[in-house]
């Protein structure tokens, strides 16, 4: 498992991907720092907002499944291909083989998501003022007082809030990976890898399952790390999400299985 993860983050389509989500993070952040340029700086947004902005107004939650999909969802086609699936089965068992899978999948996931958001926010509070609200209040981000974000805003500059974005995504992250290697593993296709991900994604933050199961206050994709977190929406988004990783295992069984009667 650890040669299989050395091996998908030293490939370059995986540093393309932590380039292309770092590019969407701060996209968004160096266009308004540009267009406040003639003000000084303790008068343009705070370190803070500039994280934040490309998360919460530039779309970035839609191209995340994108991002985790290229490097592990090709690497999952790439070794089927060349029939190096079955050799790995006999040498281990199915369930072991599965348990790695998921596992690796997972990890290179989060690991790309952890690398690209940690640069953005390690940049802004480099380049722009940290968020210190307890000595410039009028700086302050108008949070919901509902949500964790307006609490922790005054803590040892909102440290607070970076981890808990920084582990919300590279969750979402692991989850979108393993949805892809389960693709891999069903298709066979490079296109599907990657375009299956994201259309489950978008499907999901375009309130189908609202829909279909006739709940409005069911939880957004990205609910683990938007501006209306709350304890009640990472409890029930984590539910989704592992939901999701257990008809993931499923499948992954039930193909191999079949592979292997045939």
């Amino acid at each position: 498992m650890l040669a299989e993860i050395k091996y998908i983050i030293t490939r370059k389509r995986f540093w393309g991907s932590c380039l292309v989500l770092l590019f969407c993070l701060s996209g968004y952040a160096i266009f308004d720092w540009i267009l406040l340029s003639h003000y000084p700086i303790n008068s343009r947004p705070s370190a803070l907002e500039q994280t934040i902005g490309g998360i919460f107004f530039g779309g970035v939650s839609i191209i995340l499944p994108l991002c985790v999909s290229f490097p592990i969802g090709l690497y999952q086609v790439e070794e089927e291909a060349t029939s190096f699936t079955d050799l790995k089965l006999i040498r281990s068992s199915l369930f072991k083989y599965i348990n790695q899978k998921i596992i690796s999948s997972f990890i290179c996931g989060a690991i790309l998501i952890c690398i690209s958001f940690s640069t953005h926010a390690l940049f802004w509070n480099i380049v722009a003022t940290p968020c210190d609200t307890n000595k410039y209040p009028e700086r302050a981000i108008m949070f919901s007082p509902d949500c964790l974000y307006y609490v922790w805003q005054p803590f040892f500059y909102s440290l607070p809030i970076y981890i808990s974005i920084l582990l919300g995504m590279s969750f979402c992250g692991g989850v979108w990976a393993i949805v892809s290697e389960t693709a891999a593993i069903l298709f066979h296709d490079r296109i599907l890898v990657i375009s299956i991900p994201f259309c489950l994604f978008y499907l999901w933050h375009s309130g189908l399952p609202s829909l279909l199961f006739n709940n409005p206050s069911f939880p957004h994709p990205a609910d683990l790390f938007n501006d209306a977190i709350t304890w009640q929406s990472i409890l029930a988004s984590i539910f989704v999400y592992i939901f999701i990783i257990f008809v993931c295992i499923l499948l992954n069984i039930f193909t191999i299985k079949r592979r292997i009667i045939e």
